[in-house]
């Protein structure tokens, strides 16, 4: 038996999805079984569990030998909360595997808050006794969303990356990894660095917008102070912005460039580009 935690969420459903079509079962922990059974269509076994409340977790994870494990986008107090709930009735259950999405740092020494967050749970998980996967992407494709309000009314999107590059990672390619990871053997005690087969910048994924669109979309470079400003009046959390503002320096600064050989070696075949991604999402920017 398979659990996924988030299995409403960007990954998390992409991982349940591809879960049911290779024909393997899972079963969704979630909040609100209702909302998650309407989301993962008829036939998927879902159960009621909040990391948040560890008395939920037994019943959820009852025979469970494999865990998709993922932590919501709280501060970092509260995460880490919720991690050491989850591994700690992983171990309870008898978990055997855990495959954890993380986040890639730079070098040893994770150098931003996200790194630093997700270093720690991968620690915790490892010292757990369970057998680990650690899935690190450097970013999401689908990270322009949170532009789409913009891009839908103004044909433009603003952040402070400069002409910083990125390797991005369509999340469809990420859930691949992990449902391979979740069903074969092979992949323990791994740590896949997760990248898009190009470095873009912001630029050059207007570019690509515009041409798949058919309409001029433009990337609008903005100083960091007023990236802050637009997040808070948007009632971001501070700690959040601040979070985030760190990741768009390490853009600007060419810290998300990498291209890793790793999904390609476990795949056997390349990840799909950022123009086959706006292609199959084209509807969703119109």
């Amino acid at each position: 038996m398979i659990v996924i935690t988030g299995a409403t969420g960007t990954v998390g459903s992409r991982v349940a999805s591809q879960l049911a079509a290779a024909g393997h079962g899972f079963r969704a922990l979630a909040r609100d079984p209702s909302k998650a059974s309407s989301a993962l269509g008829p036939g998927a076994e879902v159960a009621v569990g909040d990391l948040a409340r560890p008395e939920t977790l037994d019943g959820a994870l009852d025979g469970a030998k494999r865990l998709f494990l993922l932590s919501p986008n709280v501060p970092a107090d509260e995460r880490r909360e919720l991690v050491t709930n989850a591994i700690t009735a992983a171990k309870r259950a008898g978990v055997e595997r855990i495959v954890y999405l993380s986040v890639a740092a730079r070098g040893r020494e994770p150098e931003q808050a996200y790194g630093r967050i997700h270093q720690d749970a991968e620690r915790r998980i490892e010292e757990s006794g369970c057998a680990w996967t650690h899935l690190r992407p450097i970013a999401f494709m689908s990270n322009l969303l949170y532009s789409l309000d913009s891009i839908k009314a103004e044909n433009a999107f603003y952040l402070p990356t400069g002409d910083g590059k990125m390797s991005a990672i369509d999340p469809d390619d990420i859930a691949a990894v992990a449902a391979k990871a979740l069903v074969e053997d092979g992949h323990e005690g791994k740590r896949f660095v997760l990248t898009g087969p190009q470095a873009l910048s912001h630029a050059d994924q207007a570019e690509q917008l515009s041409a798949v669109l058919g309409r001029n979309v433009s990337y609008v470079d903005v100083p960091e102070a007023a990236a802050r400003e637009a997040m808070l009046e948007a009632r971001m959390a501070p700690e959040t912005a601040e979070d985030l503002l760190e990741f768009y320096a390490l853009i600007k600064a060419g810290e998300r460039a990498l291209i890793s050989p790793d999904f390609e070696r476990v795949m056997s075949r390349e990840p799909r580009t950022f123009a086959t991604y706006i292609e199959q999402n084209a509807g969703v920017f119109k």
